[in-house]
Parts: C-alpha cells; sequence; structure tokens
C-alpha cells in the first residue's frame, strides 16, 4: 500500500483499506493485579454508567452496584474517578477507529489511510460527534469540569500527534501552548453551544483544529485542507459509524 504524507484514501490490491487489528474491548489503567473477567465488568460498568447517568452521577457505588461487586474493588482498579476519564477516552478512540474502518472495509463508504491526518481528523470529529449524539451529559460535564477537560484535552494532542509519528511536537513548549489553546477554545465553544440547546458543527469547528496543529508540522492551508477533505464524512455516514459504536456499550 502507498503511504501519503497528504492522508489520501488508499486502498490495497484486493481494493479494500487496510484496517487497524481490533481493539481490546475494555481497557483502562490497573491499580494492582486483578482478574481480567472482574476487571473487564468494572470498566464496562464505568462506562455504561457514563452513557446513562453522566460523569457526576456515576459513582463508585452505582459502578459497584452494576458491576456487582464492592465499592472497594472498583477503587482498587481505579483510585481516581478522573482515570476512569481518560481510560474512556483511550476505550473510545480504540473502538472509533476500528469501527470507522470496519465501516468502509464493508463498502459502505470510502476509506482513509491508517495512521494518516486524514484518519487523525475523521476520528476525532467522530469522538466528540458520538458523545454529542449518544453520551451528552457526560461530554457536557467534562468539558466543564477543568481539571478532566485538561486531561482530555492532553489526551487527544498525544493521540494526534504520538500516533502519527509525530510524538517531537509533544516536546516542543511553544507548539503544545498553541495545540492546547486551540483545542481549549474548541471546548469552551462546544461546552457553550451544548448548554444552550444548540447543534456543534462537530467538523467544522474541527477543520479549525487541523488549520492550527497540520500548520505546526508544516503544511500548507491547501494541503490541511486537502487532507481534511479525504476525512469528511456525511451526516449520514455519521449516524451509521456512530450507530456501530454505540453497540460496543449496551
Amino acid at each position: 500500500m502507498q503511504v501519503s504524507d497528504g492522508g489520501r484514501r488508499v486502498r490495497n490490491g484486493s481494493g479494500r483499506t487496510d484496517a487497524p487489528p481490533r481493539p481490546r474491548r475494555w481497557g483502562g489503567p490497573m491499580a494492582r493485579p486483578r482478574n481480567n473477567e472482574l476487571f473487564a465488568r468494572v470498566t464496562h460498568a464505568a462506562f455504561r454508567q457514563f452513557h446513562e447517568r453522566g460523569y457526576v452521577k456515576a459513582t463508585y457505588a452505582s459502578i459497584a452496584k452494576e458491576a456487582g461487586c464492592t465499592t472497594t474493588i472498583v477503587q482498587d482498579y481505579y483510585g481516581k474517578k478522573d482515570r476512569l476519564a481518560r481510560a474512556f477516552f483511550d476505550e473510545l478512540i480504540e473502538v472509533i477507529r476500528h469501527e470507522s474502518h470496519m465501516w468502509a472495509e464493508e463498502g459502505n463508504g470510502p476509506g482513509v489511510e491508517v495512521g494518516s491526518f486524514a484518519e487523525r481528523f475523521r476520528d476525532g470529529c467522530l469522538y466528540y460527534a458520538y458523545l454529542q449524539g449518544h453520551c451528552r451529559q457526560y461530554l457536557l460535564e467534562t468539558t466543564q469540569d477543568v481539571s478532566i477537560s485538561n486531561a482530555v484535552l492532553l489526551d487527544m494532542a498525544r493521540w494526534a500527534f504520538t500516533d502519527s509519528q509525530r510524538a517531537d511536537v509533544m516536546d516542543d513548549p511553544r507548539s503544545v501552548e498553541r495545540i492546547i489553546s486551540s483545542l481549549g477554545g474548541f471546548h469552551a465553544l462546544l461546552h457553550h453551544q451544548l448548554t444552550h440547546g444548540e447543534s456543534f458543527d462537530v467538523q467544522r469547528h474541527f477543520t479549525d483544529l487541523a488549520l492550527t496543529w497540520l500548520d505546526i508540522l508544516g503544511y500548507t492551508r491547501d494541503e490541511i485542507l486537502a487532507i481534511v477533505r479525504d476525512g469528511y464524512l456525511g451526516a449520514g455516514e455519521y449516524q451509521e459509524i456512530c450507530g456501530r459504536i454505540a453497540r460496543h456499550y449496551r
């Protein structure tokens, strides 16, 4: 398969886009070694609670009740609640990446090159589109809470650059300032519009992020917009993929 910096849609000899391996279903940090099945059940319960109750009302007690274990066990796995939010980010990004590629593999729409910035753009948009449609209360609360929002901001930035083999960007203080500042404004606007009952145009505002982030890497405006076009999806395509993602959390 050909690799291009522009992140063009690339297909292999069989006419399909290369897809990443299927993600772990319920990954996340553990405070100490535990039974894997119990850990998976606790993590799954936490993510379901985020969907049903939001971040604030998903307590250690409610998670333990759904998982069928004690609160102490939940705290053993996740000593701080923000670790659950960060585990959810990691898990959701993996599920999005898998489902968006499988959706393209099955002939439902155009694929994007694995590891390209077009893939980052598409999956980043899907992350916020999915939360807006399926986990809205959680999205509202985590963009309002400064500590959680900051943690997600850093995770999003590391995901965008480290996974695309440009981890060096995160070692440059001025670049990190631009990245976090742009994403912080994105979160603030997102929270404002959702609070006022308005729909948030994820692709339009994520394009602004792409213009800032890829400018840091030396891409021209025309090159960035070409990458963005490769990652674009229609409204119906977003609904299809988000529906697939939602099945992981039932």
